[in-house]
């Protein structure tokens, strides 16, 4: 549960917190202040945009995995308390919800209520120019022109670069914020709480008057998205349970979900859209504005109607196809698919390489153990003493068997999650783990052999290459695809971690 917020804190952009745990000087740290000047000079909003995460291996921020992570911490956190609690870990998720929450304010540079006043920044960094440099994110130039090495602008989406994906996720990562603020603890911060929900009512209310998929006026996207109506389904159901009395966000939520659901939910989905509509990472949010409308209990208001049987009707159709045991990675087209040995819930084509393999399976089974946790919740409600709760433990024990093989059961014995277990990465890519402490030291080549100096923990890597093969792995730094992580991929480990906890703890 407490390895990812290691690899946030050590993903970390800006002025560090005092309680970053991979700090110079903290014992193993390395990581001091970077990028100081986010948001000035050339190509920029000549505004302060410090801080949040870098997405990656390099040094590039993008919005949109940002926001996808400070959603997904903060919902675990809001359905998974008690697992938090009881394991000592609720102040880390709330204290990392937090640290996104402010980026994505000071990413706000233009708040208003007139919705096409707004502006949002959403990316910080220039991906061609991040991919030529390799070394310490404290040492890189900065406020430079275009084509030189400190080239480093910020993008943002306005009205004339319209970014309804990046503004809904924004939105409902601040209400995300705005719920785990406001919980009794020793970061309880009911200022913030008021501060980002403001936020998050404006950046809703562009995000629907524009909702269009964000592109950079120049240069490459970090992340691209294809839909919008998903993010903003699943920033309604936060902000409205931010505060129920907002009925002109309460009111439509059902219909916003319903345009997510017609855009990529539905089943049988267009050919081109089957991929998309079983993801559950940042490419698709449809699945946790499932989760967040059950969990919300806006169905249950007499102005949205009881569509609870739809949101879980669709979260079931995506999780019975990721459980479907008869799609062998060797014969499939469609992800996802299972490995041949272990039943790994594989979501990529057996013939090419495929990005954040590991993540997007934890991001499914992050969605099981929601799901069952809802269900098992209304069953209670609805049928007390009942002990018919065979779906809740069908999708947990899935869940688990699929944590247990990323965490180190499977046929190569490795742990993918960076320190757990005594078979992990050394060598994971990212620059600042290749680079000494000891910055008189050069920093190791993307393309050397030695182990990383310093330890990446909780870094989840990409995993294998091919689903049909599950020995295409190599821990080098030259394996980009599969020994890369990125802060979605981690994000949903603490709320399984927590899931099962909190299991533990209702058991007799």
């Amino acid at each position: 549960m407490e390895l990812p917020f290691y690899f946030l804190d050590a993903q970390a952009s800006g002025p560090l917190p005092v309680w970053n745990r991979v700090a110079l000087g903290k014992p193993g740290g390395w990581r001091g202040d970077s990028h100081l000047f986010d948001g000035q000079g050339y190509d920029a909003v000549d505004a302060n945009v410090t801080g949040g995460w870098y997405d990656l291996d390099g040094h590039v921020k993008s919005t949109l995995t940002i926001a996808f992570t400070t959603h997904t911490l903060g919902l675990s956190g809001l359905i998974f308390e008690v697992g938090f609690r009881d394991a000592g870990h609720w102040d880390s998720v709330v204290q990392q919800v937090q640290l996104g929450a402010r980026y994505l304010l000071a990413a706000h540079v233009r708040a208003s209520d007139d919705p096409a006043a707004n502006a949002l920044v959403a990316q910080v960094g220039d991906v061609d120019t991040d991919a030529a440099y390799w070394g310490r994110p404290e040492e890189q130039q900065e406020r430079g022109v275009e084509n030189t090495p400190a080239y480093r602008p910020a993008w943002v989406a306005d009205a004339v670069f319209p970014g309804g994906d990046v503004a809904g996720a924004a939105s409902a990562a601040l209400a995300a914020a705005v719920l785990v603020s406001r919980r009794p603890g020793l970061h309880q911060d009911l200022a913030l709480a008021n501060e980002a929900y403001r936020h998050a009512v404006q950046l809703l209310r562009y995000a629907v008057e524009y909702p269009r998929v964000w592109r950079p006026p120049e240069g490459r996207v970090r992340y691209n998205t294809t839909s919008v109506h998903d993010h903003i389904a699943l920033a309604h159901a936060l902000v409205c349970m931010a505060d129920y009395t907002q009925p002109s966000i309460c009111n439509v939520a059902a219909n916003r979900w319903q345009a997510g659901y017609l855009e990529y939910g539905r089943t049988p989905a267009p050919l081109n859209q089957a991929r998309v509509r079983l993801q559950v990472d940042a490419q698709n949010v449809l699945p946790w504005a499932s989760v967040a409308m059950l969990f919300s209990g806006i169905s249950k208001t007499p102005a949205s109607g009881d569509f609870d049987w739809q949101y879980n009707q669709h979260i079931a159709s995506v999780l019975d196809a990721w459980r479907d045991t008869n799609d062998l990675c060797s014969d499939v087209s469609i992800p996802p698919c299972q490995t041949p040995t272990s039943g790994f819930a594989y979501f990529g084509v057996d013939t090419r390489a495929n990005v954040a393999v590991n993540g997007k399976n934890a991001a499914a089974q992050l969605l099981a153990a929601m799901h069952a946790q809802l269900l098992e919740t209304a069953a209670r409600l609805e049928r007390p003493g009942t002990v018919e709760l065979t779906r809740p433990r069908e999708l947990r024990c899935w869940a688990h068997g699929q944590l247990r093989h990323i965490t180190g059961d499977n046929p190569m014995g490795v742990s993918f999650l960076v320190g757990y277990g005594d078979a992990y990465p050394r060598s994971p890519r990212q620059r600042s783990a290749a680079c000494p402490a000891d910055r008189s030291l050069p920093c190791l080549p993307p393309n050397g052999t030695q182990p990383n100096p310093n330890t990446l923990s909780g870094a989840l890597v990409g995993g294998y290459l091919l689903g049909s093969n599950e020995f295409t792995w190599s821990d080098l730094r030259s394996n980009v695809i599969g020994n890369t992580a990125g802060i979605a991929d981690s994000a949903s480990v603490p709320g399984m971690a927590a899931a099962l906890v909190q299991l533990a703890a209702s058991l007799p």
